[in-house]
């Protein structure tokens, strides 16, 4: 599970859970009568111990309402006044969607993981088919088609896709899969680099 949310689409979302984490903490220590959410979670010792990434992910997860109706409070305006500016970036992650919805796609992959480690005696042929269930559930969530959805969506504009080798490579594969023609591919790679340097139209 640790090797999942060590990828380069997932890490930001654990370091993202981390940082909300830390400053609803520290909120806590400022107002601890005024705002006491259980940051424990609603799982067990198997999770924290073989998937501790995921457990801070789904800490976040599980209070997403109460973490958005925190931050529009007056009393978190108050709070937030002596805070560095870093407050504000943490602030908009959790009023936001994206974070919520990469949080969403972590966990799917938790049970999978916790399944193989439940069982005293995993044989080979459990640890091949959860490789397998793995496998298959990434590849329907990661296809090349998706990944070039990513880089193209105006959404995600600007959020080094060219940075993640995952998305790039899912890039590529779409090129290779649906343009047989080379000199059909470097028109689209090189429309590509237009478009993420809002150059011609692209820049209208």
């Amino acid at each position: 599970m640790e090797e999942i949310a060590e990828m380069d689409f997932l890490k930001p979302v654990v370091l993202c859970a981390k940082e909300i984490e830390q400053c609803i903490m520290a909120y806590q220590h400022f107002t601890p009568c005024r705002f006491n959410q259980n940051l424990k979670g609603s799982f067990g010792p198997l999770s924290a111990k073989f998937s501790p990434s995921f457990c801070i992910v789904q800490r976040i997860f599980e209070l997403k309402k109460p973490r958005q109706e925190l931050v529009v409070t007056e009393r978190w305006k108050q709070w937030k006044i002596n805070i560095p500016d870093e407050i504000s970036s943490i602030e908009a992650t959790i009023l936001g969607d994206d974070f919520w919805s990469n949080a969403h796609l972590l966990q799917l992959f938790e049970p999978f993981a916790l399944e193989a480690v439940k069982s005293k005696d995993v044989d080979n042929g459990t640890l091949s088919q959860l490789e397998e269930l793995i496998e298959n559930r990434w590849d329907a969530l990661f296809s090349p088609l998706h990944a070039a959805g990513y880089i193209l969506n105006p959404r995600y504009f600007g959020r080094g896709q060219t940075r993640d080798k995952t998305a790039m490579r899912g890039w590529e594969a779409t090129l290779d899969r649906y343009e047989f023609e080379s000199a059909d591919r470097r028109v689209l790679r090189e429309q590509l680099n237009s478009y993420w340097r809002l150059e011609g139209s692209f820049g209208d």
